[in-house]
């Protein structure tokens, strides 16, 4: 059983770049239920201490590093789009940004507290939950076909768009906020942020799509040489890196930006102000000129004052794979040590 965690941890590294969860179908990804027997094993602390770090800390870590930060990132890096002097200018470059990982994990510790973390993964749980049901809905009766079934998680994102703004409000808030945000008569949310929402979900799905097809053309058959299955799996990853940069990011900038207009105004947010003791405010990230949204938006996210953004998230995702692997790699050595002290236990 210890040999088979050690055989999964190259196969892990693959798949983390490419899914957040690490569970994609590259090399033989770990499976409890299959590769691991645990109903005649006997569970010591030992064990199940570890178990439950691998299964609570990855997850943890991918929320932060690859929601909460990145959408941190987005909207602090927009002020970069806004008119400065050349002393505000000079402050926000000297000052720490969501770049860097340990001041991301500090900066939210230290502005929403324990409370407004959880509260906002449990508004997240929620959103997920529903999102995916949704989908599930639109694919069994109207998106029937392979080839049109990620338009029912593009719809499903669309539907929920407003439950997707009220998450995003809670992540970038430093302080409680009510989950229903007031709507005052002159606004359409929902037709403003349903394009966007689309987009995004459908490039996400799009991606999760064009993986199976990449793992079922490229390593489906078993018989193939191990050195040319390993071709296919490393071109299979840079394939999906490629889509996840030049599709998904761009899609995902796009939105954050369209809800942060609907944001209140005075809603204070985790990122540190360069001058004042407290966090900036929506107003003073976004300012009062709403950014475009749908397909308009898109067009814009290569100009020369957003490419920092769009570089920063990539050495985000690829600071949040590292950690994530590391992580992995420390988890799975815990657990093989684990095992084998437990092995060991019952031959005596």
């Amino acid at each position: 059983m210890s040999h088979q965690l050690f055989t999964v941890i190259p196969n892990r590294i693959l798949n983390i770049l490419i899914s957040p969860g690490g569970r994609g179908k590259l090399g033989r990804p770990l499976d409890f239920n299959e590769d691991l027997d645990l109903e005649g094993v006997d569970m010591p602390l030992r064990l199940i201490v570890p178990l439950a770090l691998y299964m609570t800390l990855p997850l943890l870590l991918r929320y932060i590093l690859g929601h909460v930060a990145s959408t941190l990132l987005i909207l602090e890096a927009s002020q970069q789009d806004k008119a400065m002097t050349e002393k505000e200018e000079r402050i926000i470059k000297k000052r720490s940004t969501f770049r860097s990982v340990q001041d991301a994990f500090r900066l939210i510790y230290q502005t929403q507290g324990i409370y407004t973390f959880i509260r906002a993964m449990m508004i997240g749980s929620a959103y997920l939950f529903t999102h995916n049901f949704v989908g599930l809905i639109l694919e069994t009766f109207i998106f029937r076909y392979d080839l049109i079934k990620p338009l029912a998680f593009g719809c499903s994102s669309a539907l929920l768009c407003e439950f997707h703004l009220a998450f995003t409000c809670a992540t970038v808030s430093a302080k409680r906020v009510p989950i229903l945000l007031r709507r005052t008569p002159d606004q359409s949310r929902w037709k403003q942020l349903a394009i966007p929402a689309l987009l995004f979900g459908l490039t996400e799905a799009l991606m999760n799509h064009l993986y199976d097809f990449v793992a079922m053309a490229l390593i489906s058959q078993e018989e193939a040489l191990t050195s040319k299955r390993a071709a296919a799996e490393v071109l299979a990853v840079v394939i999906m890196l490629a889509f996840r940069l030049i599709a998904l990011l761009p899609t995902c900038i796009t939105l954050t930006l369209a809800e942060a207009a609907f944001l209140p105004v005075d809603l204070e947010t985790v990122v540190p102000s360069p001058t004042k003791e407290r966090g900036l405010k929506i107003g003073e990230l976004v300012g009062e000129k709403k950014p475009s949204t749908g397909l308009r938006a898109l067009t814009g996210f290569l100009e020369p004052v957003r490419t920092s953004r769009y570089m920063w998230l990539i050495e985000l995702h690829l600071k949040k794979c590292f950690i994530q692997i590391c992580l992995e790699v420390v988890l799975i050595s815990s657990l093989v040590v684990s095992f084998a002290l437990t092995e060991f236990d019952d031959s005596e």
